[in-house]
């Protein structure tokens, strides 16, 4: 799990963000959010458990970013997604329109993930 990706890269631009509320305690959003979201070895995943930040890095312009903090109704799962795209960082957003297209989806998918692992 490489640290050195906790750290966001410039150029850096916020293509979508989304977020959910899940009525579980955040030690356990956060394990489960961590199974749900790891992509194996064809990415890079990066966790920072104090921070409650988990980072997918892969491709050359891909970075979704996943922020769990506590809420009043539980624990908010904060995500978003970026092109970190260094050179032609323009080209980012053409070469992933339908990640940025079905992000909305897949975060609710992650989430549905999430709280069936984190039901009692």
């Amino acid at each position: 799990m490489g640290g050195s990706y906790l750290v966001r890269p410039t150029p850096a631009s916020v293509l979508r963000e989304h977020q959910s509320v899940i009525d579980a305690p955040p030690e356990r959003v956060f394990a489960a959010l961590v199974e749900a979201v790891d992509p194996g070895p064809e990415s890079n995943l990066a966790v920072d458990d104090a921070a409650g930040l988990i980072v997918v890095q892969g491709g050359w312009w891909y970075r979704a970013e996943y922020l769990v903090v506590a809420d009043a109704a539980g624990t908010r799962i904060r995500f978003t997604l970026l092109n970190v795209a260094q050179p032609a960082h323009w080209a980012g957003p053409l070469t992933g329109r339908a990640a940025i297209r079905s992000s909305a989806r897949d975060f609710g998918e992650v989430v549905a993930l999430v709280r069936a692992g984190t039901a009692s």
